[in-house]
Parts: C-alpha cells; sequence; structure tokens
C-alpha cells in the first residue's frame, strides 16, 4: 500500500539534519589529527555514525512514504553526502574556530554508504 508523502513522515530526518547542523557550527574545539596514527579518532568514528544514521532516517522516511525506489536511494545517498559536505564548508566560513576537514568528509560518505546497506539488509530480513 502505497502512503501519501507526509511532512510526519520525515520528522526525525529533518530533527535529525537539524541536530547536524547544530553540532557542526557550536560542537566543542576541534582538534586536528596530528598524524596518520590518529586518523582513525573518536571524531572521524561520530561523523560515520551520525551520517549513517541520518541516511537510515531518511530512507526510512521515503519507505513510509512509499517511494522506496532506486533512485530514490540514490538521490538520498547523494543529498546526505553533499550534507555533510555542506556542514563541513559550512564550518569553515562561518564558525570561528571550526575547519573543512577532507578526512570529516570521506567519513561521513563511508557512514552514508554503510546506513545504505544496512537499511538495505533490515529491509530484504523484514521483508521475507
Amino acid at each position: 500500500m502505497k502512503e501519501e508523502l507526509r511532512l510526519s513522515n520525515f520528522k526525525w530526518a529533518i530533527l535529525w539534519s537539524l541536530l547536524l547542523l547544530f553540532l557542526s557550527g557550536f560542537a566543542g574545539a576541534v582538534n586536528l589529527p596530528e598524524s596518520l596514527l590518529n586518523l582513525i579518532s573518536t571524531d572521524k568514528a561520530a561523523h560515520f555514525v551520525v551520517y549513517g544514521i541520518y541516511v537510515f532516517l531518511c530512507l526510512k522516511a521515503f519507505e513510509l512514504s512509499g517511494m522506496d525506489t532506486q533512485i530514490v536511494r540514490v538521490s538520498v545517498v547523494i543529498w546526505c553526502s553533499f550534507y555533510g559536505f555542506l556542514m563541513e564548508t559550512f564550518q569553515y566560513y562561518f564558525f570561528p574556530g571550526r575547519y573543512f576537514e577532507f578526512l570529516d568528509n570521506v567519513a561521513n560518505i563511508s557512514g552514508v554508504l554503510i546506513g545504505l546497506t544496512l537499511f538495505q539488509l533490515t529491509k530484504n530480513k523484514f521483508s521475507q
């Protein structure tokens, strides 16, 4: 059964995107990695997890709206990856003491891809 596109289906995804905006701009001090040993830091793990959750929430909202198609999934992955890039860019230009970090973007995109994979796995598991 196809549901209509309702804002209430997207409430968690919208709230999560606002939380990401808040954390990107107003979270505590930034500690840049000093060496490759610090590449997988708590900061990168946090980026990975929060963007994985973000893509999952967005995909779930479209599923609840009856709009879970391949093109929607690709579009959501592109959007969530772009949103992470946008937040990094905003940090650099609009929030003093915050930086644009390439590795944060890598963690964001990695989290998005794993979130997509988990969404597909859970959808397949529960649809059987």
